[in-house]
């Protein structure tokens, strides 16, 4: 097979964490795509794991790496960052060869699957860029089959950034894509480069793709439903509404399910956890709710698990105790779900990488 462009312009980077799962899923991705370029070029190729050479906090918003991984390749052959996660499966051969089509276009500054929204949505803030409409919508990478980007437009951000030129609008991140795209389109005035579409970074796997999401395969049989304790926060004005629908649906194949709330409903059951009903705000009744938790299962040895949702909570509970069969890792304590993060678009944090 014929390859147009040499694994010394690229270096891959597995958005990792040091949870034992995770990190063994990491270093079998490392390890894969090193036999691949051994057979391909015979030589060694560079693979990071963040969470093991680059530990900062916010990794995975990207914006944290890029002041090492600059520092490190910048005047290098490196061109090309290519990110990607443990779950990403990557054919090197066709992902050199649709980088060096890129490189032919000096414009593309990075590539990978594009997302947009049909409007606006309240985790992207949101935020609609309506004037995009007519070149195709703002789009933004799909994380979980990879994406690359310049060490050229890497070092510009990172010059932007340090002269208070560009900075994410808001303080927190919960979509690192979507937010890493803002921050390289920058302000409309004077806008960067919007992601190119690449049909070789696939969210299904064909023979066409150089990178596409493995599907997530359980850790041998899945756990015990019982082990896990259920408790849904909630508020009086929904225990009939929204706790009635939980309890019809996915309660109906639970063990353990309690409701929290600011009153007593002992035929839900719910218990009052004595803090306030808020529209905002959470973080009080989410701590309490654990705190009463964590007290409550300790004459229940056998629970191993506390699922925490909320009352608009879509839970498929087979498929729960399929993920959480990865998960055994003794004395860790491991905490899942969708992460929220403070602080990571400040310049501090983006310019020093740490």
């Amino acid at each position: 097979m014929k390859i147009v462009a040499g694994s010394n312009h690229v270096v891959f980077t597995i958005v990792s964490q040091s949870e034992p799962y995770h990190a063994s899923v990491a270093r079998r991705l490392k390890q894969d795509i090193q036999d691949q370029v051994l057979q391909i070029e015979k030589q060694q190729q560079t693979v990071h794991i963040t969470h093991e050479d680059f530990p900062v906090p916010g990794a995975w918003t990207i914006i944290p790496l890029l002041r090492p991984l600059v520092t490190k390749y910048k005047g290098s052959d490196v061109r090309w960052i290519f990110f990607m996660e443990p779950h990403t499966a990557v054919r090197c051969a066709k992902l050199f060869e649709a980088l060096a089509a890129a490189d032919k276009q000096k414009d593309i500054m990075w590539i990978g699957y594009p997302l947009s929204d049909d409007e606006p949505t309240i985790i992207h803030h949101f935020t609609f860029y309506e004037h995009l409409e007519e070149d195709g919508g703002f789009v933004y990478p799909h994380f979980a089959n990879g994406f690359a980007m310049r060490i050229e437009l890497m070092d510009r951000l990172l010059y932007q950034i340090e002269k208070d030129k560009l900075m994410l609008e808001a303080d927190f991140s919960i979509d690192p894509a979507f937010e890493l795209a803002r921050l390289v389109y920058g302000q409309k005035n004077n806008p960067g480069p919007l992601l190119t579409p690449d049909l070789s970074f696939c969210v299904v796997s064909g023979d066409n793709c150089a990178t596409y999401p493995r599907q997530f395969d359980i850790c041998g049989s899945p756990i015990p439903e019982d082990t896990i304790y259920f408790a849904v926060k909630t508020w009086s004005g929904f225990h009939t509404t929204r706790a009635r629908v939980v309890k019809k649906t996915w309660g109906r194949h639970v063990t353990h399910l309690q409701f929290f709330s600011d009153i007593d409903d002992p035929e839900l059951p719910a218990t009052d956890v004595g803090v306030p009903n808020t529209k905002t705000g959470h973080c009080l009744k989410t701590l309490t709710i654990l705190k009463k938790v964590v007290k409550r299962i300790e004459k229940m040895p056998h629970i191993k698990w506390i699922f925490l949702a909320d009352d608009d909570t879509i839970l498929g509970v087979q498929r729960l105790c399929e993920v959480l069969s990865c998960y055994r890792g003794g004395s860790d304590v491991t905490v899942l779900g969708e992460r929220y993060g403070y602080g990571y678009g400040k310049r501090e944090t983006a310019a020093k990488g740490n």
